[in-house]
């Protein structure tokens, strides 16, 4: 509908139709945009409403429970191994490489031909050393038989003793510069890899090959020094090796040094293992367990239970939980108009909520009793008990919600002791009995429910013998 100005009125302008149109705009949006934040809100609210009612459905677990068990008292550390007897063969003096008689990695025996380097000088003085030896002898021998008829005097004979032992010095000098230049096995072992070629000029010290004896073989480790008192030579020990999964070496500890560290306050000690079949090396690195004769008493979970984390370890306890009331659920239905049919009205369900159901009435006589076994006896229903037995379970009011019992996890952190194959012990924090999540603990929180399947449940051992694939 237009708006014409009027010449009488002067405040009736466009100017002033303008203003009030706009104004008028600005109340529409104001309006719309409380009508819609008022919406958005009631949305919300129902949102948060139905967040705090909503129940996440149950994590599917497998269970174990803490036992008590006997595990023998062990000392561990970590050491490194050595060989019993290893050297690096090295040349004593210089020459030239002639002949390789070894080869690289192979075992050889006590007095083997190594290396031979070129002695072609000290054979051709040998020789002359050799004819001067004889001489010296038969001088020896002829003045020998005419001392006595005084042929000859007393200081040619000691003349002709010295000049036999000087020439026998000088022929075992030459066969010594021989030898040293026919290098040997000292002992029996392992050869390395070989660090001299044929043809070359060694000098003194130069390394040729490594051997190293395999069979016994030393573990060196160190344990503090309160512990010494434990320690004798003789206690047995067990070695593992991440080169050898689940394989264990025994020994025994043959050495255990007088002396303690002053910087560490440690003690040096020293286990022999056998290694026949040569596949421990010096220098690999090692967990050595002394096993001490005092046993003692421990509760043992699975190691797959524990929930590691750098604020402290722990477990999913599994607790069982009672029907509970739910508040605000399951209220009493008002009266409908079926109600005289003799017809009563369904009870009302909520998510997660079951909301018992009162009994039938009965029309009997001018009055109402409810439905049971024992009617016309004048007895009451005995009132239900819990899963237990024990103590009454709360009866169900009319308009009253229960929420169904199940079965949730509640965090218990622990202290843990020592491991042994597949379980660790607890030393504080559980007892024996306890029920436990014992796979996929990473997935869970405290108070959420989980539904038990051990159909699946992993075989945990304390030995145990992996298959090797």
């Amino acid at each position: 509908m237009g708006y014409i100005a009027s010449r009488d009125n002067p405040y009736d302008t466009p100017g002033a139709t303008m203003k009030k149109a706009i104004a008028l705009t600005v109340l529409c949006l104001s309006i719309f945009v409380a009508v819609l934040a008022g919406v958005k809100l009631l949305q919300f609210r129902a949102m948060d409403e139905a967040g705090r009612k909503a129940v996440p459905p149950p994590e599917t677990v497998t269970t174990a429970r803490a036992r008590s068990a006997t595990w023998e008292t062990a000392l561990t550390a970590v050491g490194s191994l050595t060989a019993v007897q290893g050297v690096t063969i090295a040349a004593e003096l210089p020459g030239k490489v002639v002949e390789i008689a070894f080869q690289p990695g192979t075992n050889v025996r006590k007095g083997d031909l190594l290396i031979r380097q070129d002695t072609a000088s000290e054979e051709a003085q040998i020789a002359g050393a050799i004819a001067q030896t004889k001489l010296a002898g038969t001088v020896l021998d002829r003045n020998r038989q005419l001392l006595p008829e005084r042929i000859v005097s007393q200081a040619d004979y000691d003349a002709s003793v010295a000049g036999h032992e000087q020439a026998t010095a000088q022929a075992d000098a030459i066969a010594t510069l021989i030898a040293k230049k026919t290098i040997r096995a000292p002992f029996s072992g392992r050869l390395g890899i070989r660090q001299a070629n044929l043809g070359q000029i060694l000098r003194e010290g130069d390394p040729i090959v490594t051997l190293q004896a395999l069979d016994p073989i030393f573990a060196n480790f160190s344990l503090p020094q309160q512990q010494l008192g434990l320690l004798r030579p003789g206690l047995p020990v067990r070695v593992t090796c991440d080169v050898l999964p689940g394989v264990t070496v025994e020994g025994h500890i043959t050495a255990v040094n007088p002396l303690v560290d002053a910087e560490t306050r440690t003690i040096q000690l020293q286990a022999t293992l056998a290694n026949r079949a040569e596949k421990l090396l010096p220098g690999m690195f090692v967990t050595v367990a002394v096993r001490l004769p005092v046993r003692k008493r421990v509760i043992a979970i699975p190691a797959t239970a524990v929930l590691y984390a750098p604020y402290g370890d722990s477990v999913f306890v599994v607790t069982p939980t009672p029907p509970t009331p739910v508040k605000g659920e399951g209220k009493e239905s008002p009266p409908m108009a079926s109600a005289g049919k003799g017809k009563e009205p369904p009870p009302s369900t909520g998510a997660g909520v079951v909301t018992p159901a009162l009994p039938s009435p009965v029309k009997g006589e001018g009055q109402e009793r409810p439905l049971s076994a024992s009617a016309g006896r004048g007895k009451e229903p005995p009132p239900p008990t819990s899963a237990g037995g024990n103590n009454p379970a709360p009866s169900p009011r009319a308009g009253e919600a229960y929420r169904e019992g199940g079965t949730v996890v509640r965090q218990q952190f622990i202290r843990l002791g020592e491991k042994r194959g597949d379980f660790v012990a607890v030393t504080d924090g559980l007892k024996e009995g306890d029920e436990i999540v014992s796979t996929g603990v990473f997935k869970l929180r405290t108070g959420q429910a989980v539904v038990i399947d051990n159909t699946k449940a992993l075989q945990f051992e304390q030995s145990p013998a992996p298959e090797n694939r």
